[in-house]
């Protein structure tokens, strides 16, 4: 994005706060759920709610979670009001992996408000000791399979895509959640998986005995962005400049948005709206304060993404001259998407099934059609 766009999209959302009425209809306390407590999205919040206390008198929560389960569940509980989180978030709009469950899961009606695209990035992170710098290498290595993440483990799957490998050709350590890779990391239990570039999950294996050095996805390997993009057409390539053992000049990573700041859609609008405004607002009081946490600026914010935006977000990135046809248009789209998925699931679940077994297997089809006839990509035909 041009500078001169920037400054000029910057100049519109400051325009937004000068004589607008003060920042309220916020609950005294919200609850954000994020990643562990040694994430860089539990630190941005943790450093974003020492502003909110400040400014507004209002306590933010974190509420940290080991695996998707247990970020979402708070949110679709009504116990947290919104959620700090990776794009396991998707998988439950799709109604996929752990969220195919009919006692308590299916498509979920999830909404954007902001997301961190910062000069770091989600990497694959290895032992330097195994000379590996390229996915295809990767056959034989340990690699962490977090139970109850299908999107950090659908990560690590598209990364060895990028490779052509599989799980298959890695050996498998599982962990519970994703503080206990890293311990396992540093135990020497294991020998890759997932970390942020610029948060302490990486520099905590950087400091570690065994230290860390990062697989590389080079923006000209044609073969390896085709298999990447099919398997997972969300990722996108990236030099990431910022983060624990990566130079000046930068690393080719593969990445997506992270952390993800959501909700669903019954969240009361005004509150959300008020809480979009005082991200952008005060961003400046809390953009130094943890790692990463400048990514949450608005010039960096991309109003189109894969899933749609709640209504009082778009309020606000409306009124900061942002919102354009294009992302109205995509938003509409996504929520036409959304309702395919819920219709298709309510016939799904209407229907009489033996077993669970039988229920995935009929919900499977019937997702994989539905989204097909109304021309979507469905993106994951069996899981």
């Amino acid at each position: 994005m041009h500078n001169a766009l920037l400054k000029r999209m910057a100049a519109a959302v400051l325009a937004v706060g000068i004589g607008t009425p003060a920042i309220a209809e916020m609950p005294s306390t919200i609850a954000v759920t994020t990643y562990s407590t040694t994430s860089a999205g539990f630190a941005q919040m943790v450093a974003i709610g020492g502003v909110l206390q400040s400014e507004l008198g209002v306590n933010l929560r974190p509420i940290p979670g080991d695996n998707d389960i247990s970020r979402q569940a708070p949110l679709q509980q009504g116990v947290a009001q919104f959620s700090s989180t990776g794009f396991g978030v998707f998988y439950s709009q799709e109604g996929v992996f752990e969220f195919a469950d009919r006692g308590q899961w299916g498509p979920q009606p999830v909404r954007l408000v902001m997301s961190n695209v910062s000069d770091g990035g989600i990497g694959f992170a290895i032992d330097p000791a195994l000379g590996v710098t390229d996915p295809s290498e990767m056959e034989g290595v340990r690699v962490a399979r977090i139970v109850g993440s299908p999107a950090l483990n659908l990560l690590v799957e598209a990364y060895l895509a990028f490779g052509g490998l599989t799980w298959d050709d890695v050996e498998v350590v599982e962990f519970p959640g994703f503080g206990a890779w890293l311990d396992g990391y540093v135990a020497g239990q294991v020998d890759a998986g997932i970390a942020v570039s610029d948060s302490g999950t990486s520099g905590r294996l950087a400091a570690s005995n065994r230290g860390m050095d990062w697989v590389l996805f080079p923006t000209d390997d044609a073969e390896g962005w085709e298999r990447i993009t099919e398997f997972a057409p969300w990722f996108f390539p990236k030099t990431v400049t910022a983060g624990n053992n990566v130079p000046e000049d930068g690393l080719p990573f593969a990445v997506y948005h992270y952390p993800n700041l959501v909700t669903y859609a019954e969240a009361e609008e005004q509150m959300v709206y008020e809480f979009t405004r005082a991200m952008v607002e005060f961003f400046p009081q809390y953009e130094d304060a943890a790692p990463g946490a400048y990514g949450w600026a608005a010039e960096r914010q991309s109003l189109s993404y894969v899933m749609p935006f709640h209504d009082g977000a778009i309020r606000y990135w409306q009124e900061a001259g942002m919102w354009t046809d294009a992302d109205q248009a995509n938003h509409d789209e996504l929520l036409r998407r959304q309702q395919v998925l819920a219709d298709t699931w309510a016939a799904v679940i209407a229907e009489d099934h033996a077993d669970d077994g039988a229920f995935a297997a009929a919900w499977q089809a019937a997702r994989f059609e539905a989204l097909s006839e109304a021309g979507f990509n469905p993106f994951f035909e069996t899981w």
